[in-house]
């Protein structure tokens, strides 16, 4: 009996942990990113939360995950950012971007 009720643990667990997963890569998350451009080009330039990757633009907004394990989005408008190419989100390759791109101001 306590055999099955850790593995049922183990279970929900892994669940749980696979469905914070799934969310974070969907749209339903990036749509509530931060408009903190400063934030977006710090990341760029020091890498302490990870690497920012371009995932794709939704109007004219473009949106930017950082991080592996806790991971922020940003959005900053496409027209204010310097991305090599832009793709609708769901579309192309997430890509890497440098400080260059993603300027503060």
């Amino acid at each position: 009996m306590r055999r099955m009720l850790w593995t049922l643990a183990l279970i929900v667990v892994v669940g749980a942990g696979l469905g914070v997963s799934a969310y974070r890569h969907s749209r339903a998350f990036l749509l509530t990113a931060s408009d903190d451009r400063y934030q977006l080009w710090m990341a760029a330039l020091k890498g302490f939360s990870g690497t920012p990757s371009y995932v794709g633009s939704i109007g004219d907004q473009s949106y930017f995950r950082v991080g592996d394990l806790f991971v922020s989005c940003y959005k900053a408008p496409t027209a204010r950012v310097n991305l090599p190419s832009i793709f609708p989100v769901g579309r192309g390759e997430p890509y890497q971007v440098s400080a260059a791109m993603v300027p503060p101001e």
